[in-house]
C-alpha cells in the first residue's frame, strides 16, 4: 500500500490530466473552459482538497488520520443530461454529482465504484436514493473514469450500449429506461444533448467575466439556467456543434474503442 502522500499526488496528477482534457475539448469546440483553482495547500492534508472550475468540481476528504483519500465528490455543471421524463419527453438537468469511491489499495487497484447522486434516466445508473454503484466499469485510472462518466452523461451510444446495437449487452439496472432510450433513438438523443450543450456554452460565453466590484450586477445578467421542462432541440445549422462527437481528446489512439457508428471526421 502506497503512502497517503503518494496517493494524493497521484490523484492530483489524474485530475490535472482530466482538467486539461476538458480544456482541450472546450477549445476544439470554440469555448474557453476558464480558470481552475485548488484548495487547500498540500501542507494541510486533513483539510478538504478541491479542484474548482465553473463547469467542474472535484472534492475529497481524507479517510484516515494520515490523510489517505477514500472518496471524491465530482460535479459537472452546465451539462445537459436527462434527469427525468414526462411521458417520452426527456427533461434536462444541468448539474450532475457522483461519488467516486476509491479502493483501499488505489492506485495498485483501479476498481473504483461510481455512485450517482443526482436524478438521471441513464439505464445503467440507479437513482440517487438507492445509493448503489453504477453498472459502469471503466477499468481505467481516475482521468479515464471521469471521461467515461462525461460521455455517459451525454448518452453516447457506445457508452450506454443498448442491446439492440450491442448483442452481448443486457438492459442494465433499469430496463424500462433502456427501452425508452432505444425507442427515442440513441444517436438522436446524443446529438440533441451535444447541441444543447453547445447552445448553453455559447450563451455563457456572451456574458463578460465580472470584475471584483461587479459580481452582483453580473449575476443578474447571467443567462437563465434552462428549465427542467425544456425538451432538447437541435439548433440551426450555423450554431450546431462540430462533427465527430466521438473523438476523445487527449486519449491515446490505441486506448479508445472504435465507435459503432460511422464518424464524420474532419480529415475524411
Amino acid at each position: 500500500m502506497l503512502p497517503a502522500s503518494l496517493v494524493r499526488r497521484r490523484i492530483a496528477i489524474q485530475l490535472g490530466d482530466h482538467l486539461e482534457w476538458l480544456r482541450e475539448l472546450y477549445a476544439e469546440r470554440g469555448f474557453d473552459f476558464g480558470e481552475v483553482r485548488t484548495e487547500p495547500a498540500e501542507a494541510a492534508p486533513q483539510r478538504l482538497l478541491a479542484w474548482c472550475a465553473r463547469d467542474f468540481e472535484a472534492r475529497y476528504e481524507p479517510a484516515s488520520e494520515e490523510g489517505r483519500p477514500r472518496e471524491l465528490q465530482v460535479t459537472w455543471r452546465n451539462l445537459p443530461s436527462p434527469g427525468s421524463r414526462k411521458k417520452d419527453v426527456p427533461q434536462l438537468a444541468w448539474e450532475h454529482r457522483y461519488a467516486v469511491v476509491l479502493p483501499p489499495t488505489y492506485p495498485s487497484s483501479l476498481q473504483m465504484r461510481l455512485v450517482n447522486l443526482t436524478p438521471t434516466l441513464h439505464p445503467r445508473m440507479l437513482p440517487p436514493e438507492r445509493e448503489a454503484p453504477a453498472c459502469i466499469f471503466p477499468n481505467a485510472d481516475l482521468d479515464g473514469t471521469l471521461r467515461e462518466l462525461w460521455w455517459n452523461l451525454f448518452f453516447r451510444p457506445d457508452m450506454v450500449r443498448p442491446p439492440e446495437l450491442f448483442d452481448e449487452e443486457d438492459a442494465g439496472f433499469r430496463p424500462s429506461e433502456m427501452t425508452w432510450y432505444s425507442n427515442y433513438g440513441p444517436q438522436r438523443l446524443h446529438d440533441e444533448l451535444l447541441a444543447a450543450w453547445h447552445e448553453r456554452q455559447t450563451s455563457l460565453a456572451a456574458v463578460p467575466a465580472p470584475s471584483d466590484g461587479d459580481a452582483t450586477q453580473a449575476a443578474a445578467t447571467l443567462p437563465e439556467q434552462p428549465s427542467a421542462e425544456r425538451e432538447p432541440t437541435t439548433p440551426a445549422a450555423e450554431s450546431a456543434p462540430p462533427a465527430a462527437p466521438y473523438r476523445i481528446l487527449g486519449a491515446a489512439q490505441n486506448d479508445e474503442p472504435p465507435p459503432p457508428f460511422r464518424v464524420v471526421d474532419d480529415e475524411s
